[in-house]
């Protein structure tokens, strides 16, 4: 009986040295490279280091007659089948009047309409978050890239640029033109409340 559980703590110990959560900044260094992605021992991406956490919180910014407000959280989410730490963008965009444009705040965290970071960028400072509209397969989508003003003394402000894609699913169901709730490749600024 003795062997048997010197035996399974051996074998437990050889797991978990071969089980790892790395950070989101070693992560990058595979998404980054021309791997075939995470080694097999990644059993999770984690932020470690708090490397989100300049990003979480409420940021406003008004631009051309409208209101834009942007809930960042922190969320995990699942890449095949490792957690895995990201950043979850709801924005609420309203016009001089206070009428709402455009609000994914009250969506769950799960819905296909809220933006969902990737990963960091070569510089470890700018993040790529995807979007997807309502009307994606018309090419109603982009990538989001944010950084924080590293300029700005108070470190509250927070560079916002939207690049649309350029794809359309099906043409023969897209018949209107394509609208974006952002400005197309303009860096806005962002502040935090």
């Amino acid at each position: 009986m003795k062997k048997i559980i010197i035996i399974l703590i051996i074998s437990l110990s050889v797991y978990n040295c071969k089980a790892q959560v790395i950070s989101l900044e070693e992560a990058n260094t595979y998404f980054l490279s021309e791997d075939e992605g995470l080694p097999d021992h990644v059993t999770g991406v984690k932020d470690i280091n708090n490397t989100l956490d300049e990003f979480l919180g409420v940021w406003t910014l008004d631009y051309n007659n409208k209101h834009y407000e942007l809930t960042i959280t922190k969320f995990e989410s699942m890449l095949v089948d490792i957690p895995n730490d990201i950043l979850l963008i709801k924005h609420k965009i309203t016009d001089n009047n206070g009428v709402v444009l455009d609000d994914t705040t009250i969506l769950p965290n799960k819905s296909p309409l809220i933006m969902k970071g990737r990963f960091f960028l070569s510089d470890n400072e700018t993040y790529l978050v995807s979007y997807f509209g309502s009307n994606s397969k018309c090419g109603q989508f982009g990538d989001v890239i944010i950084y924080i003003d590293n300029d700005n003394v108070l470190g509250n402000e927070m560079i916002f640029h939207f690049d649309r894609g350029h794809d359309i699913i099906n043409s023969n169901e897209c018949t209107a033109p394509v609208t974006f709730p952002f400005p197309i490749d303009t860096f806005l600024t962002f502040t935090k409340q």
